[in-house]
């Protein structure tokens, strides 16, 4: 699928809706299609690691087991190996029937989205989508349908 032909289409689908993602990589998220946990911290102290021998090596080592505890894959934006959050992109659904309103409430929305824990209440997969929009620096509304 060529996820970036969907940036600032035009829908007019009236059983869509829209949500909020804070990201720098819309395109690259779509792709991928799953969420690291926060900031791609994989332990208590680490980020990405190079390899994924090296992941499930400081995975063992960390949780002091003979098995990898978590599943690891190699994520573009931080450039290596991060643990497996959840399938699907984590996102919150904005109160909007149109791109116009979306955008509004988006820029309204609290900061810092992507330190969230959880998927959030609008979490979604990448075939779900019918377009997506810039807000701001690091900020994009998704129409879900």
């Amino acid at each position: 699928m060529n996820y970036a032909a969907l940036e600032n289409k035009i829908t007019n689908n009236n059983n869509s809706y829209f949500v909020v993602r804070d990201t720098e990589y819309p395109v690259e998220d779509l792709k991928r299609n799953w969420s690291a946990t926060v900031g791609g911290m994989s332990l208590e102290g680490c980020s990405a690691f190079e390899t994924l021998e090296a992941a499930e090596a400081a995975d063992k080592d960390y949780y002091q087991s003979d098995k990898v505890t978590h599943e690891y894959r190699y994520h573009p934006a931080h450039k290596g190996y991060c643990c497996v959050h959840y399938e699907g992109l984590g996102a919150f659904v904005l109160d909007a029937e149109n791109v116009k309103e979306a955008i509004i409430a988006a820029l309204e929305y609290e900061d810092d989205l992507a330190c969230t824990m959880e998927a959030g209440d609008g979490c979604f997969c990448a075939s779900q989508v019918l377009s997506f929009h810039k807000v701001r620096a690091g900020r994009y509304i998704f129409e879900i349908g």
